[in-house]
């Protein structure tokens, strides 16, 4: 199939080439054909993706679709997921000054500061970053990373947990924060996988796929390691990881792609009461960490 321009240029690497991408009921996606990256032919403005993550964001409707069910209500969980994820990083390098790019309501900075990191976050949500700064006292930003003051080489750490397929231009975003690191400094960054088993699997019931506008890149293992690269971050360690959901969640989840196994769980649930907390790893939301040159 020839080559035709894309809308705009590729997002990770500038090809100004693309392939179409998979068919979706929602989505009309394009592969760079230069790099291989499916994204989303069209970004939007500015203020069109400021106005996306209100407040509305976090508490959605369908969070299946866009946005979380209910993020401050989910906090244990979300706290938890933290928890566990800072205690393997603290095994790469010890605490230091950390810049967390979507920072949210702070809960991610909270539980680092109690291991003894400073840190800095980025928000695009008022709301949520004024949570963070007002109800936990954390310094938190309001704004998109472009407008962020970072001096060169100030953090030891970035972390950027389910933000990269946001941006609109995430090459540009990682050479942002990768002037910010430190020579020698980590950024951790997680992201849906694409060609994961369980993306393969479900087809265009993938959770990862999402509504049109939230996500706008979908990354592969090797696009991500491309992006990477090219914006002076050099990947050391790949793997999957998972989160901590209510039992309720876990059901509704699993119904979507193994209706039997849900209708199973549900019913000793039923018996012995649904688990309070749960962690599942799908196998199709890939962490990789980075050491800036």
């Amino acid at each position: 199939m020839a080559a035709a321009p894309p809308a705009r240029p590729c997002p990770a690497c500038g090809g100004a080439a693309s392939l179409p991408g998979p068919r979706l009921p929602t989505l009309a996606l394009v592969r760079c054909a230069a790099c291989g990256l499916l994204y989303v032919p069209e970004a939007p403005t500015r203020d069109g993706l400021l106005a996306f993550y209100g407040e509305a964001y976090f508490r959605s409707a369908d969070s299946r679709e866009v946005g979380y069910t209910d993020y401050l209500a989910d906090e244990g969980n979300i706290r938890a997921t933290f928890r566990r994820r800072l205690r393997d990083l603290v095994r790469l390098a010890p605490p230091g000054r950390v810049l967390s790019v979507g920072e949210a309501h702070g809960f991610f900075l909270d539980e680092a500061r109690r291991l003894g990191f400073v840190g800095t976050g980025i928000e695009l949500s008022d709301t949520a970053a004024r949570h963070a700064r007002e109800g936990l006292g954390l310094d938190v930003r309001t704004g998109p990373l472009e407008d962020a003051s970072l001096p060169p080489a100030s953090f030891d750490w970035a972390v950027l947990y389910d933000v990269v397929e946001h941006f609109a231009d995430p090459a540009a975003a990682l050479v942002r924060v990768a002037s910010a690191l430190r020579p020698g400094g980590l950024c951790v960054l997680t992201t849906p996988d694409v060609e994961a088993p369980t993306a393969r699997a479900t087809g265009a019931s993938w959770m990862g796929w999402k509504s049109p506008g939230e996500h706008l890149s979908y990354f592969s293992r090797r696009t991500l390691r491309g992006l990477l690269r090219r914006s002076g971050l050099r990947p050391i360690r790949e793997r999957y990881v998972g989160k901590f959901v209510t039992g309720d969640l876990f059901v509704r989840r699993i119904r979507l792609y193994l209706p039997g196994l849900a209708r199973a769980f549900a019913s000793a649930g039923r018996l012995l009461g649904l688990p309070g907390r749960v962690y599942v790893n799908p196998y199709d939301i890939i962490e990789v960490v980075a050491r800036r040159a």
